[in-house]
Parts: structure tokens; sequence; C-alpha cells
């Protein structure tokens, strides 16, 4: 009796694995589906946090500091903030030096500007972005931010904008985000090869 009740269970069992195994392969893998991508952004007031970090090293190789960049954003859709593109609000920009405490930049807080998405404003700034606010920043405690540094609190701004406007979005003209639609696809995105220009007002010039 035993050795029955033992056999039926031994029986159960392998008709329950091939059955699990025979819809499992009748399933298709979600791995395996085509995804979009480039679905437009929801058109209504949203809110952006972005952190970087630049790490120094010494010629030895050796950690030498961290600086922590922290840009807060609120961005209005251009039919709400009846303008002729999206506007973008600075609410406000910390830095970071080494071990410092967090300080704010007060020149840049509550800044508001228009995002030129054709790329290069009439000026020749990216994304339409002002030069001249990143000239002679302080921060909240009187310290002067270098021009090195200062090329970062503005390249904080580029970032956010290459990364959440120009790859996340469906790129108008060549191949972008809207070409990858399956796992393990790969392109050459339209702006890999662009030069954007590099100067920021009377501290960098183009070089």
């Amino acid at each position: 009796m035993k050795s029955k009740l033992v056999k039926s269970a031994i029986i159960c069992f392998v008709t329950i694995f091939v059955l699990v195994n025979i819809i499992k392969a009748q399933t298709p893998s979600i791995l395996d589906q085509e995804f979009d991508l480039a679905g437009e952004p929801a058109r209504e007031t949203q809110y952006f946090t972005m952190e970087s970090r630049l790490i120094s090293y010494a010629l030895d190789g050796k950690c030498v500091g961290t600086d922590i960049f922290r840009l807060r954003f609120k961005c209005v859709p251009d039919k709400i903030a009846g303008k002729e593109g999206d506007e973008y609000t600075c609410v406000s920009f910390t830095f970071q030096h080494g071990d410092d405490s967090e300080a704010a930049i007060p020149a840049l807080k509550n800044w508001k500007y228009i995002f030129i998405e054709e790329g290069i404003d009439e000026q020749g700034q990216v994304f339409g972005i002002d030069h001249s606010k990143f000239e002679n920043l302080a921060d909240s405690n009187g310290n002067t931010i270098p021009p090195d540094k200062s090329y970062h609190v503005y390249n904080a701004f580029i970032d956010f904008h290459a990364f959440c406007n120009v790859f996340a979005g469906k790129a108008p003209e060549g191949s972008g985000i809207q070409d990858l639609t399956k796992i393990g696809q790969k392109i050459v995105h339209a702006a890999a090869f662009t030069e954007p220009p590099v100067n920021l007002g009377s501290n960098i010039s183009e070089g």
C-alpha cells in the first residue's frame, strides 16, 4: 500500500513538473517582448532632483576629495506656463566641497529660464542656458566658487537636459531611444558626434 502511494506521488509530481514546463515554453518571457521607451513626457508640472559627484584623484591614483552638486528643479510645460518652451526654475542649487558643510548658491535660487529644444539659442548658448548666471559665483557662506567649479555647476544643467530631454526623448533625425524596442539592441545616438560649444562667459573660452 505504501509503495503504491509513493508511486502515485511520484507520477503526480512528474505530471505537474511536465505541465509547468509546457506552460513555460508556451508563455513568452517578458524579456522577449517589445518595449516603447520613447513615450511622450507628462505635460504637467514636475519636480526633479539631480546629484552629481566630482571625484578628484592625485597623480598616484589616490582619491583626494569629492565635490557634491545638488540641483533641484521645477518644470512647467509651455502650455501651462504660457511660454514658447518649457519653463524651468532652479528651486535651489547646493555645493559641498570635500568635508565642508553643504552650502547654497544664492544667485541661482528661483532662477527661471526657457528650455530651447533646438539645442543652441541665438547667442550660441546650449539649451538656452544663460552663461552670465555662472559668472563670479559665491556660496551662501560668502566663499567665491572658483571658475573650474563654476563650470561644473553650469554643466549640471547641461547634463540634466542631455539625459532627460535629448537621450530620453525621441530623436527627430537619426537613431534614438525610439529605435530600442527589445533587450540586446544597440544604437549609435544621433547626438553622439555633435560638438556643442563648451565656452562659459569670460572665464572659460572655446578650446
